[in-house]
């Protein structure tokens, strides 16, 4: 029969050894990697020579004051507000029609159009009376009265559900 295992002798490298190992672990990936790592040396090479590795370190060097710098701009400009009314306006576009949105843009923009061109002469108080009866000024008064009618209705609802 066997002798029963009493003891485990662990074999530890000495430090010369392992040093040996990892340098030879490097040069395997070293030689496996070959034409990446001499691409990546290139591109480090360019970034040298515009200047962007002497930026990059500086601004590691004092990142604790451009870090101060930094929070008080964003507390300044107001990002965080600013960056809320982006998703909301984000949101109220994605909630929109599209052929609808593209007919409103379109007399949006004809009647900044008509808006620009010079008159002859101011209009008169009959004359202002008397656009009424244009079927297009008609249609235009309408949509405004009900874009109000809307948006007066939504800004009460909101009113009533936050008191």
């Amino acid at each position: 029969m066997a002798k029963p295992i009493r003891t485990i002798e662990r074999i530890v490298p000495t430090k010369e050894e392992a040093q040996a190992d990892a340098v030879q672990q490097i040069l395997d990936a070293l030689s496996a990697n070959r034409d990446t790592i001499v691409s990546f040396l290139g591109i480090l090479g360019e970034l040298d020579q515009a200047g962007v590795l002497d930026i990059g370190h500086g601004v590691l060097q004092n990142r604790k004051s451009l870090e101060k710098i930094g929070l008080e701009f964003i507390n300044v400009a107001n990002i965080p507000g600013m960056l809320k009314n982006v998703i909301l306006v984000s949101q109220f576009l994605g909630k929109l029609d599209p052929k609808r949105t593209e007919k409103l843009m379109a007399g949006l923009g004809k009647g900044l159009d008509q808006a620009m061109q010079e008159q002859e002469k101011p209009a008169s108080m009959w004359g202002l009376v008397g656009q009424f009866r244009d079927p297009d000024v008609l249609a235009s008064i309408s949509t405004a009265l009900h874009f109000l009618r809307g948006m007066g209705e939504e800004l009460r609802t909101r009113e009533e559900r936050s008191t």
